[in-house]
């Protein structure tokens, strides 16, 4: 399945772009036909964003720029302005380019007879298939500023989630990047001006000094030599991509680190407890539902846990009885579901789980960089304690020779 990007025309002769999914071109071209769009250009995605870069194609739309828009959407709609005007409106309100785009081209075909799932769909650059879902089924049981508040307040939560994380690898990052700093100065700077002190000494450098002072004249006369090697290391690794076997056995072993393994856990469960009561809360079959969730997760592993859930479900087994195999999800989940499915609900259930798992991904996170940052520091000392034993070698050498 590949995506197309297109440019077509609608009944009205306002102009829409878009992206959807097709086998082939001819597909696409039929797609497009059926939602009463009349095709200008149809290209590969990628080709197409490449070919032109202008308004609204290029830079990533931030999280808090969509549930901004999702709210002023819903509060529109409240107040009681038709669909597309409701869209229009939150296109001029909106600050983000690229948004801005895509809500007229939503707009233009809403105004043609559209549903704002169906425009949502033709988005999917922008609005995932979560998205899509809830808000059909907001459409379906005609509670659709509802839905939309709903959305959100989860993408407020995912962006609160983000910023969490960033704040928390703040201080690390920092740390690599003065010890970065320093080690470059040692070899750069340092290091040179002693290398003329050593040749004084006439006599034969231990071996670490050697080492340190071979590699100080590589990171001062061939520098641009690596910095071109590790782009094209850099290209290579994004240009051939990991297999998703590959990336599941890297996502498994991620959860048996200690430090790591907790935050992963209850991250990815908060994030689908999260998903899935929303969509069950507004009338989202359950499998659907499942499916959707599954994709949401970042962990593979716990993809393919979530993807097992389907059969069973499938079968008619409860959803707590699905989750007994599943060594992820531990028994006080599936204790909870229980109890919601005996009183009719599961959504509500699932929606407190993630609230309590939310919480504990954020402790989990900091007790994570607590161990983190002294691991760091430690490291960088060693490197840099490394690096001035190995300059003071000759030095105790010369010293003992004198004595």
């Amino acid at each position: 399945m590949a995506k197309f990007a297109y440019q077509a025309r609608t009944a009205s002769r306002g102009v829409v772009e878009g992206v959807l999914d097709a086998e082939t071109a001819a597909a696409a071209v039929r797609q497009l036909g059926a939602m009463g769009f009349y095709p200008v250009r149809l290209e590969k995605a990628r080709a197409l964003s490449a070919a032109r870069p202008g308004r609204g194609q290029s830079g990533k739309i931030p999280i808090d720029e969509l549930s901004l828009c999702l709210r002023q959407l819903s509060d529109l709609l409240d107040a009681g302005l038709p669909l597309p005007t409701a869209i229009k409106t939150a296109a001029e309100q909106c600050a983000h380019e690229r948004l801005q785009a895509v809500l007229e081209a939503m707009a233009a075909q809403v105004s043609d007879g559209g549903t704002l799932s169906q425009a949502m769909k033709g988005q999917p650059q922008v609005f995932a298939p979560f998205y899509v879902h809830l808000v059909q089924a907001g459409e379906t049981g005609g509670m659709l500023g509802k839905v939309l508040t709903r959305l959100a307040d989860y993408a407020e939560k995912q962006s609160e989630v983000r910023a969490q994380a960033a704040a928390a690898l703040a201080y690390p990052a920092f740390i690599v990047m003065v010890g970065a700093a320093t080690v470059c100065f040692m070899l750069g700077v340092i290091i040179p001006r002693l290398s003329a002190l050593f040749d004084d000494f006439h006599q034969s450098l231990p071996l670490p000094t050697r080492i340190l002072l071979e590699v100080s004249r590589l990171f001062r006369h061939d520098a641009w030599l690596l910095a071109l090697a590790a782009l094209a290391v850099y290209a290579s690794v994004r240009k051939l991509a990991p297999g998703e076997a590959w990336i599941l056995r890297r996502d498994r072993a991620l959860l048996r680190i200690p430090a790591l393994r907790a935050w992963i856990i209850s991250r990815e469960l908060a994030q689908f407890a999260r998903t899935l009561g929303a969509m069950l809360e507004n009338g989202v079959p359950i499998l659907q539902a499942l499916a959707v969730a599954e994709k949401t997760l970042d962990n593979r592993a716990f993809r393919e846990s979530v993807s097992s859930l389907q059969e069973p479900v499938r079968r008619g087994v409860p959803l707590s009885q699905a989750l007994k195999g599943l060594p992820l999800f531990p028994a006080g989940i599936r204790n909870l579901v229980a109890v919601g499915e005996e009183g009719g609900g599961v959504d509500k259930a699932l929606l407190k789980i993630a609230d309590r798992y939310d919480g504990q991904a954020q402790r989990n996170l900091k007790t994570a960089m607590a161990l983190v940052e002294p691991t760091l520091i430690l490291l960088i000392g060693l490197v840099l304690g490394g690096v001035v034993l190995s300059i003071m070698l000759p030095i105790f050498d010369v010293s003992a020779l004198i004595h």
